[in-house]
């Protein structure tokens, strides 16, 4: 369930305006402190103000990483730690994170996280087709 939400969630950014997501994104975070880089994320401001080409490999670039943190976490061999994919999804949320965007609901990128985890990293043995129902309780009567 955990790499399928992060997955769709990728592929929801498959479209046309999240360059201009990013572009908001990064010129508003607090940590973009120059004003170079900010305008950097236009094509010519104040005149055009659609998403500059650094904005969109940014946006590209965010969409491949969500995309590819579950497929990394899939393709590590079980018993060895997930070491690039946890590297993956850290700098994924590390970044939209630390941009502090509007609208955005923060809570994900911490949950997603600690999923990560708390089911991959503590339990790299665990293989996705070893998953059962749970045992059933004996009836009380």
């Amino acid at each position: 369930m955990q790499l399928a939400l992060w997955f769709w969630a990728g592929v929801s950014k498959l479209n046309h305006h999240f360059p201009t997501v990013v572009c908001v994104m990064t010129s508003n975070g607090p940590l973009t402190r120059f004003p170079a880089l900010r305008r950097r994320m236009y094509r010519d401001p104040p005149s055009d103000l659609r998403p500059s080409r650094l904005a969109t490999v940014l946006a590209h670039a965010g969409t491949a990483l969500e995309l590819g943190v579950p497929i990394a976490f899939l393709l590590t061999p079980l018993g060895t730690p997930p070491v690039a994919a946890v590297l993956l999804m850290l700098a994924l949320h590390g970044y939209i994170t630390s941009n502090v965007p509007m609208g955005v609901p923060i809570e994900w990128n911490f949950a997603v996280v600690y999923g990560g985890f708390a089911l991959f990293w503590a339990h790299p043995e665990v293989s996705v087709t070893s998953i059962a129902p749970l045992p059933s309780r004996p009836s009380s009567g």
